[in-house]
Formats: C-alpha cells, structure tokens, sequence
C-alpha cells in the first residue's frame, strides 16, 4: 500500500467511492476546481496496486488545516487503514508547520468521531443543521 498525491486520472476510482460514501457526494467538477485552481487544497489516495481504496483532503489556510474528506472504501473499511490516512495527514500538517487541524463530522458518525477522538481531536463546537438534511456537525480540533 502506497500513500501518495491525488492525479486527476483518479477521479473516477475516488468518484465511485465518493457515490457510495456520502449523501451529497463531491462530482468531478469540484474536484477537477480543488486539483487543479485551489492553491490551498492538498489531495492524497491510498492505493493497493493500481486500486485507489481511499483518499484525503484538505485545505492549508494560514496556520489551520481543514481537512474535507477522509474516506475508506465501504468493503475496505475497519482495516486500520483510516488510521493509516490520518497519521499521514498529520505528518503533512506538521511539515507545512500547521498548528492545529480541524474538521466537521456528522454528529451521527460515531466510527469517524471515535476514529478522530483516538488522534485527542477534541470537540470544540457544533454547528446546527450544517448538512442538507438538516443535521448538525460537531467540529473537532487538533492541536499539533
């Protein structure tokens, strides 16, 4: 298993997960806008062979990252490879001298706020009716 920078001839493997992950997926375009115009945005995948089986992203803004996603694909999940992406996001939060990461999970996602809970992300806010359907985000934060 490799972790290494998101390409654009990804999109279809991180598109298919993403479809299957999310009730408002990202489509292509987003992505295509955060690979190829946000100077801010970092993207990475893990892959087995040539199989993308989950990715990260995330956004730089001055000393913060914000990280957007953070996904496994469905069958590949309770591997330890979610921890995998997140130990290697902190490396590269460290190495571009971030201090803190944050984040928004939905408040029904326990396995997400257990896995970042074990990371001491710590909840520091929640924002009401953040998603589409109406349900509230729990922010958590990382100091680094």
């Amino acid at each position: 298993m490799q972790i290494r920078q998101m390409r654009i001839d990804d999109l279809d493997q991180v598109l298919e997960i993403e479809s299957t992950l999310y009730k408002t997926p990202w489509n292509k375009k987003h992505y295509l806008y955060e690979l190829n115009e946000n100077e801010f945005s970092h993207h990475f995948v893990l892959t087995n062979g040539n199989e993308i089986i989950g990715y990260y992203v995330f956004m730089l803004l001055f000393s913060e990252v914000n990280l957007t996603k953070l996904s496994i694909k469905k069958e590949c999940q309770g591997r330890g490879l979610a921890k995998l992406l997140l130990s290697d996001l902190l490396e590269q939060a460290k190495s571009l001298e971030a201090d803190k990461i944050y984040l928004e999970v939905r408040e029904s996602n326990f396995k997400a706020i257990s896995l970042y809970k074990s990371f001491d992300f710590v909840k520091t806010n929640t924002r009401k009716n953040y998603y589409e359907d109406g349900e509230d985000a729990l922010i958590l934060e990382r100091v680094i």
